[in-house]
């Protein structure tokens, strides 16, 4: 027994940084010798890793609206605009304009709601129906596209039955013809929007600190 004490006092002497002593120390030493058995107390550091954040950077490209410009010379080369350049949006893919004969109560019907046939369009002669220049564009009815000149609404854009435009060749610099996804500044329109740009436009004055 003093054997298993010396021992048990040298051997956890020389293991007290790995080994926790209890009051069940001795009996320990015992078990070991008897049974093999050996209890430990374990304990793990906890150790922290500090992870860097990564940034993940998204890069996408945005399709612009699909519209199309045409200028002056384009503009002279196509066929049926009888030398009146607004007149050559009627040539444009997906843009027809409405050809129909008036009659007393039939056109004052058809200038306020801009959509209500009275006659059917095989009837001559074909005669395009006035100020607003009514036409549709994406299946839209009249009243749901806008002219714009500079910016500014046009409210008259043809007159004399759409015989002619309101305005002269030497003012449009550009036709710009939205059928979708055009600028909020385009307000009031929901099938398509007819932009003309003249050759003095004006920009609002601005400043910056």
């Amino acid at each position: 027994m003093r054997v298993l004490k010396d021992f048990s006092s040298s051997f956890f002497r020389s293991h007290r940084t790995k080994l926790k002593i209890n009051k069940f120390s001795f009996l320990y030493v015992i078990l070991f010798y008897v049974l093999g058995i050996f209890s430990l107390d374990v304990y793990a550091q906890n150790k922290t890793k500090e992870k860097e954040e990564e940034a993940i950077e998204v890069v996408g490209e945005r399709d612009r609206p699909d519209f199309v410009r045409l200028k002056p010379e384009e503009i002279n080369k196509m066929p049926g605009t009888f030398g009146d350049s607004l007149k050559a949006v009627f040539n444009i893919p997906g843009i027809a304009p409405i050809f129909q004969n008036y009659t007393n109560a039939g056109f004052q019907s058809a200038m306020a709601t801009g959509l209500n046939p009275t006659a059917p369009n095989n009837k001559s002669p074909d005669i395009s129906n006035s100020q607003r220049g009514f036409l549709v564009m994406r299946g839209a009815g009249t009243r749901a596209n806008q002219f714009y000149y500079d910016g500014l609404p046009l409210i008259y854009p043809f007159h004399a039955d759409g015989i002619t435009s309101v305005l002269n060749n030497n003012s449009i610099r550009s036709l710009e013809i939205y059928s979708g996804t055009y600028s909020a500044r385009y307000g009031f329109a929901t099938g398509g929007v007819i932009a003309v740009e003249g050759f003095k436009k004006k920009t609002i004055p601005s400043s910056s600190i």
